[in-house]
């Protein structure tokens, strides 16, 4: 058997193992990053339901009261109108 040099016999020629590590860190990059992007697309979101009722203590509902929720950190504000059965949703 011939010697090949300090080379295995078996092992692929240096640009084909150095193409399939660059490759390999291609894929493993995109991966990455495209799992790094899904992680910070989420965020918190909620909402808030609710009544408008008689403040004289009767307990009925009020149809057609705008409702103002504002963020106290940023100063934006929405608005919503209850609806004839006196309840509102913020979503």
């Amino acid at each position: 058997m011939q010697s090949t040099g300090s080379l295995n016999r078996w092992s692929p020629p240096f640009s084909a193992r150095r193409a399939a590590l660059s490759s390999v860190i291609v894929i493993f990059l995109s991966l990455m990053l495209t799992m790094g992007s899904s992680v910070f697309a989420q965020s918190y979101q909620g909402g808030l339901r609710g009544a408008v009722s008689d403040a004289s203590g009767g307990g009925s509902l009020v149809p057609g009261v705008e409702i103002t929720l504002t963020n106290e950190e940023t100063g934006a504000a929405r608005s919503t109108v209850s609806n004839e059965e006196g309840e509102y949703a913020f979503t």
